[in-house]
């Protein structure tokens, strides 16, 4: 926007010379449109903005100096989607025609019409850089979504791994207790029906050991 201005500007004062007769007014004409330019640009008051354009155009329809500066002037004014600026300007290209050489309004028009577009590019440019920023904002929070869902996915995967784990380790321990359980019984049995059968009171003796040992391990 600001290249826009001084673009703009140095147009505008490209057609100093032609007014050459009336410098007093030429120069505050001329401060008066930065001026307001200035303001407009920093500002961004639609109030304000409606104010000192139409104090501008009306000024130029009184001296025809401030004529010359008009397209600087109605650069901001030349919002999309407005009509009372296009009203405006062709009111105050008409006072032009009645105060300036024809040649002269037809310049100031042209550069009229360049405001006018550059005011429409600089506008697409600024919303295509908030769409972008949008955009990767938007982008950047997907990417933290993902991130943080990728992670609560591989915690669950753990933690069904581990669940897994601690379901195999109790089945085998479930399926020892009862095989070697079983075979401990067994044994028991088998050393008791062995000491029946048997007389000798050595091996009775070492018999019993072996049953208490185990009936220990049971």
């Amino acid at each position: 926007a600001i290249v826009d201005r001084v673009l703009i500007w140095a147009c505008c004062a490209a057609l100093l010379p032609q007014r050459a007769g009336d410098a007093t007014a030429v120069v505050v004409a001329m401060l008066t449109a930065v001026t307001v330019s200035g303001l407009n640009g920093y500002l961004q008051s639609p109030m304000l903005r409606l104010a000192s354009v139409t104090a501008y155009t009306a000024a130029g329809a009184a001296w025809p100096s401030f004529c010359l500066f008009l397209p600087l002037v109605y650069y901001d004014a030349f919002e999309p989607n407005q009509a009372w600026p296009l009203l405006a300007a062709a009111a105050a290209l008409v006072a032009c025609l009645t105060g300036l050489p024809a040649n002269t309004s037809l310049m100031v028009a042209a550069l009229m019409a360049a405001a006018y577009v550059l005011k429409h590019r600089q506008v697409a440019l600024h919303r295509s850089r908030a769409e972008l920023k949008h955009l990767r904002d938007s982008s950047h929070e997907l990417t933290m979504m993902l991130t943080q869902r990728n992670r609560e996915l591989i915690e669950k995967q753990d933690y069904e791994v581990r669940l897994a784990m601690l379901g195999e380790r109790s089945r085998i321990a479930r399926e020892i207790h009862d095989h070697v359980g079983h075979l401990l019984s067994r044994s028991i049995l088998q050393v008791g029906a062995i000491m029946v059968a048997q007389r000798g009171d050595e091996l009775r003796q070492s018999l019993s050991a072996l049953r208490d040992t185990l009936s220990q391990a049971m």
